[in-house]
């Protein structure tokens, strides 16, 4: 059985070299300047809620959603520290009831413009949502690290110079 000498071709493999390039250069850059937080709000029954945040620039998007109840229809948020002042109060965008299988749920939506003390208190953790005895921290959603997305690079580039390889030596 003879074997046949592999050849390469370096035209294909310009595309996954430069992809690697780019997510290695991408690696450094903040996700579009825009950080991303979540909140499990829980408290002494079984109701809980969740919400979803980011800061772009000085922005502060906020969505969170929490089960219905007659007394559910505000919410706010606290800051800093465990037992701080109300710093917003958040815009109920509605509240449906609860129907023969759907519970029902209040949905909060809308943003804030923070100054500078407001948005290094976010970016550290120290704010809260509440809605009566619902609580939940709002905490930073971590990034992808460089290594990560490197790595992911690179096993990209592997698998793409594997199927190179693999339809070369079939031939």
């Amino acid at each position: 059985m003879r074997m046949k000498k592999l050849r390469i071709n370096y035209e294909i493999m310009k595309k996954p070299l430069s992809l690697l390039f780019v997510l290695v250069g991408l690696g450094n850059a903040p996700a579009q300047g825009s950080l991303q937080f979540a909140a499990h709000l829980t408290g002494n029954t079984d109701y809980v809620g969740d919400g979803i945040f980011s800061l772009t620039g000085s922005i502060f998007n906020y969505d969170v959603k929490i089960p219905y109840a007659f007394t559910y229809n505000i919410a706010d948020i606290h800051g800093p520290g465990s037992n701080g002042p109300i710093i917003f109060s958040l815009n109920l965008v509605s509240c449906q009831i609860p129907q023969a299988g759907f519970p029902g749920g209040c949905s909060f939506r809308g943003n804030f413009n923070l100054n500078d003390n407001q948005i290094v208190e976010v970016a550290n953790n120290q704010w809260y949502v509440t809605s009566f005895d619902l609580r939940g921290q709002i905490m930073q959603v971590a990034e992808p690290s460089s290594l990560t997305l490197i790595a992911l690079g690179i096993s990209f580039a592997c698998l793409c110079f594997g199927r190179v390889r693999t339809a070369k030596s079939t031939e």
